[in-house]
């Protein structure tokens, strides 16, 4: 499915998509203000044992100022399926798995790439409309018939036949597509 979920930012919605805030100190800004203190700092920060309060960092009651931490979103995503982009507003999750209907899509999608170039190889004008038949494997004769109407329309065939038969052209993963148009009028 091709759909864009937009959620406003919080905790809540961080932690259900895999998200947690990353506490790094940096112990040369910080190590000359509290001295023997940093290496304790350091490791109740790796604990988890800080906090924000009214928009500063404390860890283990100790406040931290401006330049001695670094506070990141990290994603704990172990899902190969999903990729995930951090912004300094948010996060983007994209679910990246390939359904059959999409990959049905991709493959008269790529038909439409290859017919587009054989009206340009026959000289054909943009606006010229054509007679068009195409042959592929069974596996793309599905996508291309299930995608006929958008196929028709995106390289403007006023006639379209799709038949099972050997291509010369490379079709998705596998597939192969074969091409014959004419121009009408």
């Amino acid at each position: 499915m091709k759909s864009v979920e937009v959620v406003p930012a919080s905790e809540e919605i961080a932690k259900r998509f895999g998200f947690s805030k990353s506490l790094t100190i940096n112990a040369r800004a910080l190590g000359p203000r509290v001295g023997g203190d940093v290496q304790r700092i350091i490791r109740e920060a790796k604990a988890g044992n800080w906090a924000l309060q009214d928009d500063a960092v404390v860890v283990d009651g100790t406040p931290l100022l401006e330049g001695e931490y670094d506070l990141t979103m990290t994603a704990a995503s172990d899902n190969p399926d999903a990729k995930v982009g951090i912004t300094s507003f948010g996060f983007v999750l994209l679910d990246t798995k390939v359904t059959e209907e999409l990959e049905r899509e991709g493959i008269a999608r790529d038909a439409i790439r290859h017919i587009q170039q054989a009206r340009k190889d026959a000289g054909l004008d943009v606006s010229d409309r054509i007679s068009l038949q195409l042959s592929a494997d069974e596996l793309s004769v599905t996508a291309l018939s299930e995608h006929s109407e958008f196929i028709g329309s995106e390289v403007l065939a006023l006639e379209l036949s799709i038949s099972v038969g050997a291509g010369e052209l490379s079709v998705g993963e596998s597939g192969s597509l074969g091409i014959e148009l004419h121009k009408i009028g």
